[in-house]
């Protein structure tokens, strides 16, 4: 981790104020003197002093929450749209230090997990860890099983690959179809970008699992404490 994710993880001070502080020479690691920005420390054996006083990083916290359509998933607000983290400060949930994991656009909803533990962060945001995500998506038009053939084989847009090998039809209505579509990694926006260029758009996108999670009874807008337990792709 990061020294100065972890001094503001500790709630000593916010991450700006860490990194002046460790610009003034103010801050130790095992009896050194850190002034160089972006250096590393390990919580559970470094031990982080400033002005001659032991930081220790908070106790690790682990939330499921269930992102409804219109957050923004950011710290920093953007333009009249909420952030995830405003949103759950208003509902009684002290935000400092948390971060999420899986990503999901304003127009989406679904899973997403919180915590303060920066190496989980690390571990499961690396491409090669294979963490599953679950989602739910209903799409404009009949999505039959030659477009399934498509999806797998993927698209490229501007360079870039686009492809889900595991998609499921759960349900075709009224011109739609509801599919559950399997994840290991992705891009940004993947599965919009793969659908729309499939020639079906995304009417919406849910997210019910990630990493063994799922949203179970949780309904939007809804949080709560869990226990670590991921799981990967094998």
């Amino acid at each position: 981790m990061r020294l100065q994710r972890f001094i503001a993880q500790s709630g000593y001070c916010s991450r700006r104020q860490a990194e002046e502080l460790i610009r003034q020479g103010a801050v130790t690691v095992n009896g050194i003197a850190i002034t160089a920005m972006g250096s590393m420390v390990d919580p559970d054996t470094d031990r982080v002093r400033i002005a001659g006083k032991e930081i220790r990083s908070e106790a690790k916290k682990y939330f499921i929450f269930y992102k409804p359509v219109g957050l923004v998933s950011s710290h920093r607000s953007q333009g009249e749209s909420q952030t995830i983290f405003a949103y759950l400060q208003d509902k009684g949930l002290d935000t400092r230090g948390l971060t999420y994991i899986g990503r999901l656009d304003k127009d989406s909803e679904g899973l997403m997990l919180l915590t303060n533990d920066g190496n989980l962060v690390q571990e499961l945001s690396h491409p090669s860890r294979n963490v599953e995500k679950v989602y739910e998506v209903l799409l404009s038009g009949l999505f039959r099983k030659d477009s399934i053939r498509k999806a797998r084989e993927g698209v490229t847009v501007e360079g870039v690959r686009y492809s889900c090998s595991r998609i499921y039809i759960l349900e075709t209505k009224h011109g739609c179809t509801l599919v559950r579509c399997l994840l290991a990694s992705g891009k940004k926006r993947h599965l919009r970008i793969l659908f729309r260029e499939l020639g079906f758009p995304v009417r919406s996108l849910k997210r019910t699992a990630l990493g063994g999670y799922t949203l179970g009874s949780l309904q939007p807008g809804d949080y709560k404490a869990v226990k670590l337990q991921i799981t990967k792709r094998k």
